[in-house]
């Protein structure tokens, strides 16, 4: 098993909007909290794996938002381990600022590995009901490098729902990464729905996690859907994601609790 493994995992959020609330604007009416996540992965024609995490999520009075957890990750031969911190805040009434940063190592057959993922993003309001968000995210991950740049519009036809198209895009290092996504999310008291998908492509490199050969340009598939359900003062978050392409794919069912600190 290639290092390609590894990287199809680095490489989720280039093609993904992650199974979270939707992410225009740190919560108002946030508390510290805990985040515990756990995730279960099968691939085709490979062994499977899960990984674990957990994470603080601290509010200040001025409405900003810091994060700070640990994860630990392993499909087949390969386990890695990352810490990770993050901040959102809001600088005017209609601009959110983010930023988020993980690093660690892990081991595969070849040998050790480092991990180091980056992210900063700005979202704004031009117009009532419409945001536009701006993306940078940084990847060093074993053998793969590069930046992945991404441009969404967020369109909020009624005050529940939220739908979202972004292009992503990469520039430097082997990524090759480029593709189209669509999000929707239904936002109610106590509750919300999401579901989304993404076309994209990417190099042999990187999607290649069985073989590793040297295969042509390839397409890539997406689809996700999961929900929010208040559980008491806290949330649970369940979702399930599937990508494939030509000879391959992986499944990921993650559930999360997130509850309030006393």
């Amino acid at each position: 098993m290639k290092r390609s493994l590894i990287s199809i995992f680095a490489l989720l959020a280039c093609f993904r909007a992650a199974a979270q609330a939707p992410h225009i604007a740190p919560d108002a009416g946030c508390r510290d909290a805990l985040l515990v996540a756990a995730e279960r992965y099968e691939l085709r024609g490979a062994r499977g794996g899960h990984g674990e995490s957990l994470d603080w999520i601290g509010c200040s009075r001025r409405g900003t938002v810091f994060t700070a957890g640990v994860g630990d990750y392993s499909i087949a031969d390969n386990r890695w381990w990352i810490a990770r911190g993050g901040l959102s805040a809001r600088p005017r009434d209609d601009v959110w600022f983010s930023a988020s940063a993980a690093a660690g190592a892990g081991r595969d057959p070849s040998g050790s590995f480092d991990y180091l993922s980056t992210r900063e993003g700005v979202t704004a309001r031009p117009v009532e009901r419409l945001f536009v968000r701006f993306e940078h995210q940084l990847i060093r991950i074993a053998q793969e490098r590069g930046s992945v740049f991404t441009v969404a519009a967020i369109v909020q036809p009624v005050r529940a729902l939220l739908i979202e198209l972004g292009v992503s895009r990469s520039a430097g290092g082997n990524l090759g990464t480029r593709s189209q996504s669509v999000r929707v999310d239904w936002v109610r008291d106590g509750a919300r729905l999401f579901a989304g998908a993404a076309l994209g492509r990417t190099t042999p490199q990187v999607v290649d996690i069985v073989s590793g050969g040297a295969l042509d340009d390839a397409r890539s598939r997406q689809g996700f859907v999961g929900a929010a359900i208040a559980i008491g003062v806290g949330e649970a978050v369940v979702a399930y994601d599937e990508i494939r392409k030509e000879g391959s794919s992986r499944r990921t069912v993650s559930l999360s609790v997130r509850w309030p600190l006393p």
